[in-house]
């Protein structure tokens, strides 16, 4: 896993072969918002069983606040 700054964000790019994961997200690219951690992602293999993402609705308007960090 590669750890980039773009546009003032953290980006976490996967390495050949891997996938990258948290709580049942899985992508190859991730920037991360204000409050998340590039400890809170791992690196696995891109062909591994994936988990089914944790049973948890947000509403629109928390969602943006997290990534956003409340500046709107």
């Amino acid at each position: 896993m590669t750890t980039e700054t773009k546009s003032g964000m953290t980006v976490l790019i996967a390495g050949a072969g891997k996938i990258l994961t948290s709580d049942g997200i899985y992508s190859e690219v991730v920037y991360l918002g204000v409050y998340d951690d590039p400890s809170n992602w791992r690196e696995v293999e891109a062909d591994a069983e994936r988990e089914p993402p944790q049973d948890e609705e947000l509403e629109a308007e928390n969602a943006l606040s997290i990534i956003t960090g409340g500046v709107i």
